[in-house]
């Protein structure tokens, strides 16, 4: 569908990217750093290198494919998964992705969730026959009151919103397909999950005036804290540092590689700040 394949081994990497156009040279060269490890059986180099790729690159679909098959290989199902998903979140029409959704939750023993991806493939993808073959066997060990209340709707890829948000401003997403969006009056963060449920992820008094976010491939948030004048950094554990101080109104942030660029709406410049001092 969108890869010129390579057969080496049990595994199908990709070699040509197809999303040239919202690809960074930096990142098609560690995709391609990826593909030569592989070659070469240095799997963790090559996931190493496709992530390098989708952290340059947030939307490098063909990174996560190849990184998701390289975990599937390593029997590393529950990652490989959430690989799949991060392809469902930007191409929800992408089948190949949901078929492989289905397949890895299988794998993972979660038979009612990967009854509900491969629900999601319709009549006219070339994913379908083979769709409803792993359907048939799902159902087999399913309770007939699960298979019965599963939701069969397809995605709807018209609307694309989520709704009822106050205040969103700052929006990013992790390496698993969670998305995280900053609630400015709120002064809360709240999570969005790759089924698209929505929770509060933190809400503390360190919170204060929240804009601008990003977040780094280990899934540490970088807060512009606009009241507050500093830049807080919330770990996975949820707990809360200053990471900056004595700014004027932070606002926007951007992260590469360790290096977090913060603009400084009260200052008229743009900070560069090294993660690594």
């Amino acid at each position: 569908m969108k890869r010129f394949l390579i057969i080496i081994s049990l595994l199908v990497l990709s070699a040509v990217p197809i999303q040239a156009q919202q690809i960074t040279n930096e990142a098609r060269l560690e995709y391609n750093h990826g593909i030569d490890f592989y070659k070469n059986g240095e799997y963790d180099k090559a996931l190493t290198s496709f992530r390098k790729a989708i952290s340059l690159s947030p939307d490098y679909i063909d990174a996560y494919y190849n990184l998701g098959l390289i975990l599937e290989y390593l029997n590393q199902y529950d990652y490989a998964l959430e690989m799949f998903k991060q392809i469902i979140l930007r191409a929800p029409e992408d089948y190949e992705a949901v078929y492989k959704a289905g397949v890895l939750a299988n794998k993972t023993g979660d038979k009612k969730r990967a009854y509900e991806y491969l629900s999601l493939i319709p009549p006219k993808s070339t994913y379908y026959k083979e769709s409803q073959q792993l359907i048939y066997n799902i159902k087999q060990n399913l309770p007939r009151e699960t298979v019965s209340n599963v939701d069969n709707k397809q995605i709807n890829s018209d609307t694309n919103l989520f709704e009822n948000i106050p205040s969103p401003t700052g929006v990013v997403s992790d390496v698993y397909g969670n998305i995280y969006v900053a609630q400015f009056n709120d002064n809360t963060i709240l999570q969005i999950l790759p089924d698209n449920t929505k929770k509060v992820y933190v809400k503390d008094a360190k919170i204060n005036g929240l804009i601008g976010m990003a977040i780094d491939l280990e899934g540490n948030l970088y807060v512009a804290n606009y009241h507050s004048n500093n830049v807080i950094k919330i770990n996975r554990k949820k707990e809360i540092s200053i990471l900056i101080g004595n700014l004027r109104q932070p606002y926007g942030l951007y992260l590469k590689d360790n290096t977090l660029f913060i603009s400084l709406q009260g200052m008229n410049s743009v900070l560069r700040y090294n993660l690594n001092r």
